[in-house]
């Protein structure tokens, strides 16, 4: 099981949270009991959030600031606060189990810290992906004070050359190192006095990054950050099918050789955060070869972004495919209703991808098999 599950319901019993983790338990067994409707009975158990689509760092891999830029021209406006606060409230009203903020960088938005906060209010585990640029002390010592449940801070490199060029911010390396070592100070500080902010480092696992796994597990563990943990290189533009974001890699013998490294690694040190089972697959991904799971990301997952767009999963997000607009007051009724149903029928066996939040929750109830590229996925 991947560690940070372990790590958050740890966190959540000892502050007395023991009901939001028993119903977390009974919506994580939905998938074993699939019904024929393609309506869960309750809501999602991971709930994501596209605060906005702008970022301050130009990385090679991703074109979400570039989204901003052409919805902006097409006279597109992202949701004010209150706007936000109201999906966060659908999420509450379906029983979501976890919210998971994101960008572009969330913390670009003035308002990131009081979402967090609304968030944690209305008893959803609660969680930040960034770049962790824009976190001066205030600020970090904000996100430990109100027990926000986690952050995760992207980090691509065990130097600057690396981290910087991958990232496209020329000092960028320097500033994230300062500020994962701020929050894990910050962290210890505070907990003591309530539930315990977990600090993870994420990285995109990649040819220039994949010689470096040995010494990024050695700066994750002097940082003091909790975990380190690894997601293989999709390839993800706008517009594209689904099926294509884990295409065959020319490189794809050097990293089956990353990760048998990164696996030995992760029986030696408990800082990888990734599951065995999870980093088994890194091969077939880069391989271009189908995901042996069946993926339950519709029926567990649901993503809204800045201007009210629905995905089935963050894949889908990440190639921009949405399935319908909404105010957030509609959320709870969208996800029940026979829309997103035939959605779910229709991705049902979808085997495209390898992103991290899904594959490994995908682990908790199969065991990889051999598998075939889904027709299903053709054409989102």
């Amino acid at each position: 099981m991947r560690r940070q599950y372990l790590d958050v319901v740890t966190s959540r019993l000892r502050s007395g949270g023991w009901t939001s983790v028993l119903d977390a338990g009974l919506k994580a067994l939905g998938p074993l009991f699939p019904g024929g409707s393609g309506r869960p009975e309750a809501g999602p158990i991971l709930g994501t959030v596209i605060l906005s689509y702008v970022c301050n760092y130009n990385c090679g891999f991703c074109e979400l600031p570039q989204r901003f830029v052409r919805r902006r021209g097409e006279g597109w406006s992202e949701f004010d606060t209150a706007g936000w606060k109201s999906v966060l409230r659908g999420f509450a009203a379906l029983r979501t189990t976890g919210i998971g903020f994101t960008g572009g960088e969330p913390f670009l938005r003035a308002d990131c810290a009081e979402l967090l906060e609304y968030s944690l209010s209305l008893g959803m585990v609660t969680h930040v992906n960034t770049n962790a640029h824009l976190l001066d002390d205030a600020l970090v010592d904000r996100l430990t004070a109100m027990g926000l449940d986690s952050v995760n801070v992207s980090l691509d490199g065990s130097d600057a050359a690396t981290h910087d060029r991958l990232r496209g911010h020329r000092g960028s390396f320097e500033r994230v190192t300062d500020r994962i070592a701020a929050l894990a100070r910050a962290r210890d500080l505070q907990a003591s006095s309530g539930r315990r902010t977990r600090i993870g480092i994420t990285c995109v696992l990649t040819p220039d990054n994949a010689e470096q796994v040995e010494e990024l597990a050695d700066l994750a563990e002097s940082l003091g950050a909790d975990s380190l943990g690894f997601i293989p290189m999709h390839e993800l533009h706008d517009g594209d099918d689904l099926a294509d974001v884990a295409p065959e890699r020319s490189w794809a013998a050097k990293m089956e050789r990353a990760t048998t490294d990164l696996r030995r690694l992760r029986r030696e040190r408990s800082i990888i955060e990734n599951s065995d089972a999870y980093l088994s697959l890194f091969p077939r991904c880069f391989a271009g070869k189908p995901s042996p799971l069946r993926c339950h990301a519709p029926s567990t997952s649901m993503v809204v972004d800045a201007y009210g767009r629905v995905f089935p999963c963050v894949p889908l997000s990440e190639v921009d495919r949405p399935i319908a607009r909404i105010r957030g007051e509609d959320l709870a009724a969208f996800w029940k209703s026979e829309t997103y149903a035939l959605e779910r029928r229709r991705l049902s066996g979808c085997t495209a991808c390898y992103w991290n939040c899904h594959t490994e929750m995908n682990l908790l109830w199969q065991r990889p098999t051999g598998g075939r590229r889904s027709r299903d996925v053709a054409g989102l």
